[in-house]
Parts: C-alpha cells; structure tokens; sequence
C-alpha cells in the first residue's frame, strides 16, 4: 500500500475536521455498539476517529502505515491504557486470528488492495463482525467553496493512482447506507492546513507548492467572512458484516 499522505502528517491533524458527535452517537444508541467492543481503525491517521471509541471505553488498534502521522497519533492518545498503535499495512494488520470485533475504514479503504485486505479483514474477525466504510469530504458541488475548490484540485493535482477504488464495497441490499450533513467554520490556518494534507496536494518540495498555497488563500480571502469559512461537509459511511464485502 503506498503511502499516500507522505510528509502531510502535521497539516492532516490540525487541517481534518473532527466526525460529527451525531456519528458516535449513532453507533452506540442506533446500532447498539458498546464499549466492550474490540476495533480495529484501519488507516486509522492521527487518531482523529480513534479518540472517541477510546473516550468510551473501546480497545482500539490503530493500523497506520505513515510512521508520521502515527507518531502524532501516539502524542495524542499516549494516555489511553486501550490504545494499540500498529505501524503496518491494511493488507497485514499483525492482528490475532478472531480479535475483532468491529473494523473502521475512514477514507482509507479505496487505498487498499481488496485482493489481500478481505482476507486479512476475515482472518481478524469474529464471525458476526461488522465493517464501517466511510467518506467524509466535501457536501456536493452545488456552491460556489465546493466549486472553486474543485477547480484547484483539477489544476494543481495530479489524477488518482490506479489503486484507488471507489466501487461498492458491499453487494447492494447485503448493508446499510447513512449520511450526516453539517457545516464546520475554519479560520485561514485550519482551512489551509486542510488543503495541504490531501493526498493529491503539492508538497513543499514540489515545484508549485508556493503558487499552490497563494491560490488557495485566494479562496479563503473570497469566500470567508471577517476571517471565517463556513464550508459544507458530507459523512457517507456504510455499514455491514465483513463476511460480505465485496473484491
């Protein structure tokens, strides 16, 4: 698997936005998760997602591969006695034959190589275990943020690699489909530290790193008010047993 946010570890953790309360909520209200529950975050970052199973009490193993954005995660979550960092790919995990429970995948799993991941995610689990794909970006292109975005990525970002896979991860009617709306507010920083940790964003190192960062203030100073961006986000994430996903 490569490492697709190299040396994007810092901007990834002051950047991302956080998953909305109403998700967590969901999870342990909704689908009855509790805190008993084994997890395992695969490409789990700098343990945005992490933080909140672990406030409730889960043991968590976070599957990382970048040591950079691991060594973050170990700052941030050092002090949680069920925190397990595992610097490794989805396609290893180095995870015990029937340990988990519940497998989470944020914005990862189209990264990964399902023809050895399915079978890694199998071995790990117990029979009835479930897996959470999720998606959080950008809530659609119907605004003038999401438009002028957009238009940077077409310009300074180069086209996915072909391991990218946004096929279905389940067969359809084999799980469940959700989605939360909501709108974060980010001062220029944040915003841009945002726009740096995507994958397909320049580098400092890169040619049009500087030109890239200037064009993307541009935006901030266009479409924020008094210092602030109001930007739309969408959560998609889909839930069903492991034994299901597709290849």
């Amino acid at each position: 698997m490569p490492t697709t946010h190299s040396s994007k570890a810092k901007s990834f953790d002051i950047g991302r936005p956080e998953y909305p309360s109403e998700f967590f909520d969901r999870l342990y209200n909704e689908f009855e998760l509790n805190n008993s529950a084994v997890i395992a975050d695969i490409g789990s970052g700098t343990g945005k997602v992490a933080r909140h199973f672990l406030e409730r009490g889960n043991k968590v193993f976070a599957i990382e591969y970048d040591a950079d954005m691991l060594n973050i995660s170990n700052k941030n979550l050092h002090h949680f006695p069920n925190y397990i960092p595992i610097c490794t790919i989805a396609e290893n995990t180095q995870l015990e034959p029937n340990s988990i429970d519940l497998i989470f995948c944020g914005n990862s799993y189209c990264w990964f190589d399902r023809a050895k991941t399915i079978p890694e995610f199998l071995r790990i689990s117990h029979k009835d275990a479930i897996v959470i794909i999720a998606y959080l970006g950008g809530a659609g292109l119907n605004n003038p943020l999401s438009t002028a975005i957009n238009e940077m990525r077409k310009k300074y970002f180069p086209p996915s690699p072909p391991v990218f896979n946004l096929s279905p991860a389940f067969p359809e009617g084999n799980y469940t489909s959700h989605e939360i709306k909501w709108t974060i507010y980010d001062n220029k920083e944040k915003f841009m530290h945002a726009s740096l940790s995507q994958s397909g964003a320049p580098s400092e190192s890169d040619e049009f790193y500087k030109t890239f960062c200037n064009e993307m203030e541009t935006v901030f100073d266009i479409h924020s008010v008094n210092g602030i961006i109001a930007a739309p986000l969408r959560l998609r994430y889909d839930i069903g047993k492991v034994c299901d996903l597709l290849s």
